[in-house]
């Protein structure tokens, strides 16, 4: 009769398993996040702003220059596809907040006030001249919007991928900081031990495997190291007073062109308790101006630019000739 393994002594076994591999998993992950380093370099150029270099990334030639903000917790290497896709037509900029992608962890806790500073020093200090087209995604909507009221000689359109709306991101934030903390928890966990890298390939979004190599590349060897992620998101709740909108409510954008782009299909990168109210907010974002088109992307959902970049590059590139059609002046140089 052969002998029988008990239930206890298997759990047992895998749980030292488990350990022994975590225990590796967390040894090798500082060595292997330096040969990234190494190997995939910033793509851009990092400029000092306000004691923190940050990388900007432009590409292309011609006026008005794109400028894309990703959305919380994501660098810009998303949005590389996207970029490549206008740069044949005009020049296109994309960077990396503070601790995202290849800059530096921020000195400072940041709220959308000094994140939307540090984007306009940033263009100021690498000589990228206006007029703008912004072009944020998600949370980068507010600091778009914010661009738009502040910054008004510099942007000429916007277009919104599925951006937030200061009401409803100001109320819905705040009741998902409970588990924003918890998937923080989870996320550096996992980074730290090795498992995101291990399991990375396996759990990224489809789109990222319609990326070219080299931009799939960059967005492994990014999303493998740990980055503050949700942690940015919770401070920018946490350190901007609301009342920095009202002027969108009363004075609103004028006639400033903006084409919002709203997801179809329900997204699995947006909190649910965003979903009821998401679509009024984005009709809510195209009533600040009395020049918007609100387009739903029917084959996307909360990653539009990801999931359907031909769209948003369509939209873009119709901006861009609607802008140099009109302007009178010859400001803008094709």
């Amino acid at each position: 009769m052969g002998s029988v393994v008990r239930p206890k002594k298997v759990m047992v076994g895998l749980v030292i398993a488990v350990m022994l591999l975590l225990g590796v998993g967390t040894l090798t992950q500082p060595y292997l996040e330096h040969k990234d380093a190494a190997q995939y370099p910033a793509p851009g150029v990092l400029i000092d702003v306000n004691g923190t270099r940050l990388h900007l990334r432009c590409v292309g030639e011609g006026s008005p220059t794109v400028v894309m903000i990703a959305g919380a917790g994501a660098p810009s290497v998303v949005s590389y596809e996207l970029q490549d896709r206008i740069a044949p037509q005009t020049r296109v900029c994309s960077y990396d907040r503070a601790g995202l992608g290849w800059s530096e962890p921020a000195n400072r806790e940041q709220g959308v006030v000094e994140a939307t500073r540090d984007l306009q020093d940033l263009l100021a200090q690498a000589g990228e001249n206006g007029p703008f087209v912004v072009v944020p995604e998600s949370y980068g909507g507010m600091v778009a919007l914010l661009a738009a009221l502040d910054w008004q000689d510099n942007v000429a359109g916007l277009v919104l991928i599925d951006a937030s709306e200061p009401d409803l991101w100001f109320e819905k934030t705040a009741e998902t900081m409970g588990a924003l903390g918890r998937h923080t928890a989870l996320m550096k966990f996992g980074w730290r031990t090795g498992i995101i890298r291990a399991g990375l390939e396996y759990g990224q979004p489809d789109w990222i495997d319609e990326m070219s190599v080299q931009n799939r590349e960059w967005f492994q060897a990014i999303y493998s190291r740990d980055m503050p992620g949700y942690r940015e998101y919770t401070s920018a709740i946490r350190l901007t007073d609301p009342t920095i909108y009202d002027r969108l409510e009363s004075e609103g954008l004028g006639n400033l062109p903006i084409t919002v782009l709203a997801h179809g299909k329900v997204p699995s990168g947006l909190p649910p308790e965003f979903e009821d109210g998401w679509m009024a907010a984005q009709e809510k974002l195209a009533a600040y101006s009395n020049a918007s088109e609100l387009i739903i992307a029917k084959n996307a959902g909360h990653a539009i630019a990801g999931e359907d970049p031909d769209l948003v590059a369509a939209q873009v590139l119709l901006m861009i000739e609607h802008l140099r059609d009109q302007d009178p002046t010859g400001f803008i140089k094709q």
